[in-house]
């Protein structure tokens, strides 16, 4: 086996090996990045259902300061009617 054959079959073995690593990289990213994706979409819409609840809570706290008598100033605090 000649010098010229070993080098070729090296290159070839390295070529092959950085392509599996290349792929093997790219897939792991779009992995992490499908997961971060999912985990942002989950989050969002626990924070709209946060935001959502928490709207409904304040509506429900506004009618009831209205049925006691009071309603709420500008500044959020509730006032006695006069």
């Amino acid at each position: 086996m000649d010098w010229g054959t070993i080098l070729e079959r090296r290159c070839t073995v390295d070529w092959s090996r950085s392509f599996f690593w290349r792929d093997a990289a790219r897939r792991m990213d779009a992995e992490v990045s499908a997961a971060s994706r999912r985990y942002f979409q989950c989050r969002g819409r626990v924070s709209l259902l946060g935001r959502r609840l928490t709207s409904a809570a304040v509506a429900d706290a506004d009618d009831s300061v209205f049925n006691e008598g009071r309603r709420p100033n500008d500044v959020g605090r509730v006032a006695e009617l006069p």
